[in-house]
């Protein structure tokens, strides 16, 4: 998984590069910003697990280190400067670290930071670059370069826009591909044809041959130590290949089996091709501190499973490095929708093989947190009124509570078409209550978005987490890894978990899940 990031900041002058030297034990990093509008801190989020990076956990570590004003001998002319200096010890080292505005939530990174690094950093904003100076600073270099290469690279194959399981294009598919494309003020590109589909997969990974993918690998093979070349090289082919895995299962294999079976066998062959290049890319390139090495894996393998019709927990045993299966099916079974999808079955028998002590705890954790009868934890909310909302409040009713965000499209349709008609069915019904829970970041959004009535029905119960700036740092939220939008949540009578997440998030299968909550209720109605 990539982690897109940006720094929202202005430069008002340029000055040469200096920088400090560590001993063995630290890094240093130190940096100078300038901006038109006035910052607070800046925010360093350093992971030095790759299995924290693949999952979107949150890093073991993050700081926030406030900026002193910039000194006339740093070269800062902008009453606005600032500049700051971050010591990091070596036993979290090697890490990923990112740098994030924490007024304005834009980061640049991530980067790969090594014992006795010392890197100089100035950020750029009218030249939409960040510049780097000081001993380690190739590093840096290289990694922002792979990552200019293929965002150029997506952005002008337009592969994101490009595929559809439908050979005849209704019109709905038209409209809502129309509206996501906005943005980028560009036309929707006409659907490939299934038979094309492999050649499309093919000039996708024609980037990792390109000419300018082998000049920037020899510029920075003598630039930088071998191991930062060798995990950086496997993210760059990772990056590529999780694209291509993604689009097999995701979408291609699917389709093929429903309305083209006879496209099957070549595109297994062209699977299976795809799954000996990246082999033979990781025999060379060490793969074991890359995190999209990781997501890209579990690409790989939701697209075997879905080839040999086997379940993602018995594909993922062909992997040889115990090491990186265990991270690989960590990430995969911490996400809401597997286990939504596939229930607790795989997972548990997973939780009994994992040796990384850390790493089992917080497994044990979400596993608790996704068993149907649990005891919610009862955090209080907050309504428009500022008054606290629990859940506990609810006790003796089913309590449905719905997830949405500002701007999110899914939540928009979700609401039009799926959780107005269930409020409607039961808003005479005392035993039932629907909660809406915003998850936007800034109290005067959700305010104006409630009122709109376009991600959320007016009639329900409408809550906001209270978290001003980053409304996942909610516990209800981070108990229940919830990070996206629309999400389904289903209590029961006594406050207890009866449903994760609802697969189908359709009238239908809701109103089915409500309905036998009703009529099944009891003591007993958990294993």
């Amino acid at each position: 998984m990539k982690l897109r990031i940006s720094l929202f900041l202005l430069l008002f002058t340029s000055y040469s590069f200096g920088f400090s030297q560590t001993n063995e034990k630290e890094a240093l990093i130190y940096g100078e910003v300038y901006s038109l509008k006035p910052k607070e801190n800046i925010r360093f989020l350093l992971w030095n697990d790759v299995f924290e990076m693949s999952t979107k956990e949150e890093p073991k570590q993050d700081s926030i280190i406030p900026l002193n004003r910039a000194s006339v001998y740093a070269g800062a002319i902008s009453p606005n400067g600032r500049d700051f200096n971050l010591h990091i010890s070596n036993d979290i080292l090697p890490a990923w670290i990112s740098f994030e505005d924490t007024l304005d939530g834009f980061s640049y990174g991530p980067y790969l930071l090594s014992p006795s690094d010392s890197i100089k950093i100035m950020f750029d904003q009218r030249k939409q670059q960040v510049n780097f100076g000081g001993p380690s600073k190739h590093s840096f270099e290289m990694a922002s370069r792979l990552n200019s290469l293929i965002d150029q690279a997506w952005f002008e194959n337009s592969n994101m826009i490009d595929f559809s399981a439908f050979s005849d294009i209704q019109p709905e598919l038209l409209s809502k591909l129309s509206d996501n494309n906005k943005k980028f003020r560009r036309e929707v590109i006409p659907i490939l044809d299934r038979s094309e589909r492999i050649t499309k997969m093919n000039q996708n990974l024609a980037l990792a041959k390109s000419n300018d993918f082998i000049q920037t690998a020899q510029y920075f093979r003598s630039r930088v130590s071998e191991a930062t070349f060798s995990t950086l090289m496997i993210e760059f082919y990772s990056q590529i290949y999780k694209k291509v895995f993604y689009g097999f299962y995701g979408y291609y294999f699917g389709d093929l089996t429903e309305k083209a079976p006879e496209l099957i066998d070549s595109f297994s062959r062209f699977f299976e091709f795809m799954e000996s290049e990246i082999d033979s890319l990781s025999a060379i390139y060490n793969p074991v501190f890359s995190p999209t090495y990781l997501k890209m894996q579990e690409n790989r393998i939701l697209g075997k499973s879905m080839i040999e019709s086997k379940s993602f927990f018995e594909i993922s045993k062909l992997e040889s490095n115990p090491l990186i299966r265990e991270k690989i099916l960590a990430g995969y079974f911490l996400q809401r929708n597997v286990i939504i999808k596939e229930g607790l079955g795989d997972f548990t028998k997973f939780l009994y093989e994992v040796n990384d002590p850390q790493l089992k705890e917080r497994l044990q954790v979400w596993h608790l947190a996704s068993t149907p009868g649990l005891q919610v934890p009862d955090y209080s909310f907050i309504d428009d009124s500022d008054n606290e909302v629990r859940i506990s409040d609810f006790k003796g009713k089913i309590v449905l509570i719905n997830f949405w965000l500002t701007g999110c499209s899914a939540c928009k349709y979700f609401n039009q078409h799926h959780l107005k008609r269930i409020v409607d069915d039961y808003k005479s019904d005392s035993d039932v209550i629907v909660l809406s829970l915003s998850l936007d970041s800034k109290r005067e959004i959700w305010l104006k978005s409630k009122k709109s009535d376009i991600y959320s029905p007016n009639e329900v119960i409408q809550l906001w987490t209270g978290y001003e700036g980053k409304s996942s740092d909610h516990p209800y939220l981070a108990y229940f890894n919830i990070t996206s939008a629309p999400q389904l949540q289903l209590i029961d009578q006594e406050g207890r978990l009866f449903r994760l997440g609802i697969s189908e998030k359709t009238y239908s299968s809701i109103k089915s899940e409500i309905e036998s909550l009703k009529e099944n209720f009891s003591s007993t109605i958990y294993p």
